[in-house]
C-alpha cells in the first residue's frame, strides 16, 4: 500500500473565470445583436438552460433554440455553428499568470485536475487545442458525467475515479456556491477572485499541508 501520509494535495480547478478569462464582452455585445437584443436580455436568455446544456442533456440546436425562444426570435439549424463558434470564442482567451501558475505547480510534482461544467463543443475546442491537457493528470467536464457543480456526486465522482481523499484536495472556482460544496465534502476551497488573491492563499495552505504532513520535501521553489 502506497504511504500517503507525505502525499501531495491534489489541486482541481475550474476553468471559465479561472483558468479563463472573463466571457468576452464584446463577443457577448455580438451575440446579441445577432439575436437583436440587449445585452442584458441575452445575458438572461443564454443562462436559463445553460445548466443542462451544460450537463450534455440537450443539443446544441436545442439549447440555442431555447436562447431565442425567450427572446420571442426563431432559428435554424443552419445558424447553429455560428453560434457555437461565437459562444466559443468568448470563453477560452487563457488567463496566462494561471497558465504560468499550472505549469510550475506541474512541474514541482503537483497532482492537477480540471472540474469544469462545459458543454460538449467546449470540452471538444479545450481537449483539441490542448493547451492545457499536458499539465493537467485528468480533466472532467459536467457534459460527460451528466452532473453539475455543485451537486456533491461530482466532487464525489472526481475523487473516486483519480484515488485522493477529500480532505487531501484544494479546489479552486470562482462560483461560491460551487467552493462551499466542496468544503462541505470535505475539501479545501478557495474562491477565485484573481491570481493576485489566490497566490498568497495557495501558498499558505500548501505550506500548511506539508508542515501537517512533516513532510517539508515538496516546498521547493513554488512555494
Amino acid at each position: 500500500m502506497n504511504d500517503r501520509s507525505t502525499e501531495k494535495p491534489a489541486i482541481i480547478f475550474d476553468f471559465g473565470r479561472v483558468l479563463g478569462l472573463d466571457q468576452n464582452a464584446e463577443v457577448v455585445a455580438s451575440m446579441a445583436k445577432f439575436f437583436e437584443t440587449d445585452i442584458e436580455s441575452y445575458r438572461r436568455a443564454y443562462s436559463l438552460c445553460r445548466n443542462e446544456y451544460d450537463r450534455g442533456t440537450i443539443s446544441d440546436f436545442d439549447y440555442w433554440k431555447s436562447v431565442a425562444s425567450s427572446l420571442d426570435r426563431q432559428i435554424t439549424e443552419a445558424m447553429v455553428p455560428s453560434l457555437i463558434k461565437m459562444d466559443l470564442e468568448s470563453w477560452f482567451s487563457i488567463n496566462y499568470d494561471m497558465y504560468n501558475l499550472v505549469k510550475r505547480l506541474h512541474a514541482d510534482g503537483f497532482r492537477l485536475f480540471l472540474l469544469s461544467n462545459m458543454n460538449f463543443a467546449g470540452r471538444d475546442r479545450l481537449i483539441n487545442r490542448n493547451e492545457w491537457g499536458p499539465y493537467f493528470e485528468h480533466m472532467f467536464f459536467s457534459c460527460d458525467l451528466g452532473l453539475i457543480k455543485p451537486e456533491r456526486a461530482i466532487y464525489q465522482y472526481c475523487v473516486e475515479q483519480v484515488g485522493i481523499e477529500p480532505e487531501n484536495c484544494i479546489f479552486i472556482d470562482d462560483l461560491p456556491a460551487n467552493v462551499e460544496a466542496a468544503r462541505e465534502f470535505g475539501m479545501y476551497g478557495i474562491v477565485f477572485r484573481g491570481y493576485d488573491a489566490l497566490w498568497p492563499e495557495l501558498s499558505r495552505r500548501l505550506a500548511a499541508q506539508a508542515v501537517q504532513k512533516g513532510s517539508y520535501a515538496y516546498l521547493s521553489d513554488t512555494l
